[in-house]
């Protein structure tokens, strides 16, 4: 059974259509139907995986490099800070006596 088209406005080469009608069911646009998964068939055909040259391989080595030096960083920061304000409350501690 062909689907019957209800209206439809010609742009340019392209034709668009409003709705179609198929089985007494009327399909419009952004309506949602349900297809079987066995319905169609597809050879999809993958291009051949690119192998990464030199150059992003190095890339991506120097991001995680960088990224595990910020870590790096970050923690003996917040050491310094911890001990810094350690050294604060005991010169409080002092001065206040």
């Amino acid at each position: 059974m062909r689907p019957v088209v209800t209206s439809s406005e010609s742009v340019g080469n392209s034709v668009l259509y409003s709705s179609v009608t198929l089985q007494g069911h009327e399909y419009r646009v952004g309506d949602c139907a349900y297809f079987d998964p066995d319905s169609f068939t597809f050879n999809v055909k993958h291009p051949p995986a690119a192998n990464k040259s030199k150059h992003e391989q190095n890339d991506t080595k120097l991001v995680l490099n960088v990224f595990l030096l910020s870590f790096f960083v970050l923690d003996f920061m917040s050491h310094v800070l911890l001990h810094l304000a350690h050294m604060i409350l005991y010169m409080l501690q002092i001065f206040s006596c």
